[in-house]
């Protein structure tokens, strides 16, 4: 007599922790691929966000600059931050405030403040300031600060001090040009750290539209 095997109702334990152990492999995946997506769009944003800084900033800048008929450093006590003054005219003239987060730009007419512009990055940024008073190049490098690369340098700091005073070099010395002798400048702290690349140069002739508009150069 032939006997008929009953048909199976379900499924086996190891063919359910099988498809468990493929569906959780899969799921880990497809959550890490969607987080470094998310991951990428964030930065990016961010990227495009400081670039579009950057170009207003630069924009702005270079206007005042080709105006500016004297220009000043004045660093902060901790170092944290420096300010340009760009002298316009006799009542009016134009500060930035420089440090690793913004670019602070106020406008000043008569002893107020007729116009503020906040250049705020999304990424840290670390400032370099150099003037060429020979030349009345100013220039404003911007470097990515991170945790392996960074740089900062620290300017002595009395009331007012020319940009023309200092020379700041790769090497984090700072280079008097009228003497040549160099300082060895206080660091952020004692470990060392890698160069980082530029990631903006900001550079401009200082006074060039009013010596366009005295007729002194030519177009």
């Amino acid at each position: 007599m032939i006997t008929r095997r009953p048909h199976r109702l379900g499924f086996t334990l190891r063919e359910i922790v099988l498809s468990l152990s493929i569906s959780s492999t899969v799921m880990m995946l497809s959550t890490g691929m969607i987080r470094q997506a998310f991951s990428w769009s964030k930065v990016g944003q961010q990227r495009t966000h400081d670039d579009q800084i950057c170009y207003l900033l630069s924009t702005e800048l270079r206007s005042h600059l080709h105006l500016a008929r004297e220009v000043t450093l004045v660093p902060d006590t901790d170092a944290s931050s420096t300010r340009v003054t760009l002298q316009l005219g006799d009542d009016n003239k134009v500060t930035y405030d420089v440090d690793s987060n913004r670019i602070v730009m106020k406008q000043w007419q008569s002893g107020t403040i007729s116009r503020r512009n906040d250049y705020e990055w999304r990424v840290p940024r670390d400032p370099d300031l150099t003037y060429d008073e020979s030349t009345g190049e100013f220039r404003l490098r911007l470097s990515t600060a991170t945790p392996l690369g960074h740089r900062k340098t620290r300017l002595p700091h009395p009331e007012s001090i020319p940009v023309a005073a200092v020379q700041t070099s790769t090497a984090g010395r700072v280079t008097s040009p009228t003497n040549g002798t160099d300082r060895q400048q206080d660091r952020t702290d004692s470990s060392t750290r890698i160069e980082t690349p530029v990631w903006r140069t900001i550079q401009a002739i200082t006074g060039l539209r009013l010596r366009y508009q005295r007729a002194e150069i030519g177009s």
